[in-house]
């Protein structure tokens, strides 16, 4: 609901009109007003076996998506973003040639954390990783 609701892909506003929250002050202020990064981390790919494959596809699945909503930023005559450059560079990047920033839902953060595979580095990693994300 967070994300119908801040979304500005969407225009929502007639499944939140009929709610309390559709008479607050803020209401119209946010209403598919924001760029959403929504991640659902409760369920992990078939073939994932080890922290580095489940970094990797999730870091590939936010750069193609980044890719596709930002090609200038990649590829045009803004492109700053080499290959070697993290994720939350991208993020960064974007907001500087675009002004836009994003706001993240993680539904499920910590489910990786019941995972067979990961050790206690990679619990550490996956916190560094989360943190960086959210920072830029």
């Amino acid at each position: 609901m967070l994300s119908a609701y801040l979304c500005i892909t969407d225009d929502t506003g007639d499944i939140f009109k009929h709610l309390a929250v559709a008479k607050q002050a803020f209401f119209k202020e946010h209403l598919n007003k924001h760029n959403i990064v929504y991640m659902d981390l409760s369920r992990l790919p078939d073939n994932c076996d080890s922290y580095r494959k489940f970094k990797d596809m999730l870091v590939g699945q936010l750069e193609n998506d980044l890719k596709r909503l930002y090609p200038s930023v990649f590829n045009g005559e803004y492109s700053r973003i080499s290959k070697n450059i993290s994720i939350w560079d991208i993020f960064f990047a974007i907001n500087l040639e675009k002004g836009e920033s994003f706001v993240f839902i993680i539904d499920e953060w910590d489910a990786l954390f019941q995972a067979d595979f990961l050790t206690e580095k990679d619990k550490q990693d996956y916190l560094t990783f989360l943190k960086c994300l959210l920072k830029f």
